[in-house]
């Protein structure tokens, strides 16, 4: 679709869907989804050059690192926000105690 002077192979689809089953295995759909919707909307070709089997993984690459990046984000948010309950529950107590 986005370099139809070269197309994928055969052979290249199936090298391609196997090495993402292999190594981005926890992926779901909607990741999925979220990688072909930004090949499609953004024009691919701009930013990486003609599509090829390099680049398409490059972007599987990206995409497992932004998750990965959302993710610890979101776990150090977490974090902060138990410790923050944690210290207001022992002044909690400690308050308590005093009465």
């Amino acid at each position: 679709m986005l370099n139809p002077t070269r197309p994928f192979t055969d052979d290249q689809i199936h090298a391609a869907a196997g090495f993402i089953l292999d190594k981005y295995y926890m992926f779901r759909i909607a990741d999925l989804a979220i990688i072909f919707r930004n090949i499609i909307e953004k024009g691919h070709g701009k930013e990486y050059g003609p599509l090829n089997i390099t680049n398409f993984l490059k972007l599987f690459k990206e995409h497992f690192e932004q998750r990965c990046n959302l993710s610890e984000s979101d776990n150090n948010s977490k974090s902060i926000e138990h410790r923050q309950n944690l210290e207001d529950l022992g002044t909690e107590r400690i308050t308590k105690n005093r009465r």
